[in-house]
């Protein structure tokens, strides 16, 4: 099992033993989780580096932290640093801000996604093609018909909607 389910096991009270992995799908108690054939689930990223709050070991040590934030919550303990290239990631957002991920950051971000059941969807190989096809002969079927600048600007107009239906759809429906 990997460490998010796991670590969520123990967090929800579910049995590792009641964990179900199948092809393109796995149960963690009510929690269906989508995956890939592999059952490789994609991780809806909250954020750049730091998105999760960071308490320094040596403030849990030296009590200086709260005791209080940590009640209730899931509390992962990892390397956080850029300096010793050890376990960091690159993920989205990360080419913004020229840092890579720490793994335990990934990690907390795969948590989250399966907890909050926050989970992107592709539309697959098949899908895209399909668009593609489609996109490629209305292109064609209104360049034919068109002026060479009508054909130019309607072909950019259809870029602009596509990209705004594209984002739309990730930002709303979690569609890849």
């Amino acid at each position: 099992l990997s460490s998010p389910l796991k670590i969520l096991s123990k967090y929800l009270g579910v049995k590792e033993s009641q964990i179900e992995t199948k092809e393109r799908k796995a149960k963690l108690g009510n929690i269906a989780i989508p995956t890939d054939k592999d059952n490789y689930m994609l991780i809806n990223f909250r954020g750049g580096v730091r998105t999760f709050r960071c308490v320094p070991y040596y403030q849990v040590y030296e009590g200086i932290a709260e005791p209080s934030f940590f009640k209730d919550k899931i509390v992962l303990v990892g390397m956080f640093t850029e300096t010793i290239p050890i376990d960091i990631h690159p993920a989205p957002f990360t080419r913004v801000s020229g840092f890579r991920m720490p793994g335990i950051e990934v990690l907390a971000n795969a948590i989250y996604t399966i907890l909050h059941q926050d989970f992107l969807h592709p539309l697959g190989r098949r899908n895209n093609n399909l668009i593609l096809l489609f996109l490629g002969l209305l292109t064609g079927l209104l360049s034919y018909r068109l002026s060479f600048l009508k054909a130019l600007l309607v072909s950019f107009l259809e870029m602009i909607i596509f990209a705004t239906l594209v984002i739309f759809l990730f930002i709303n429906q979690k569609m890849l």
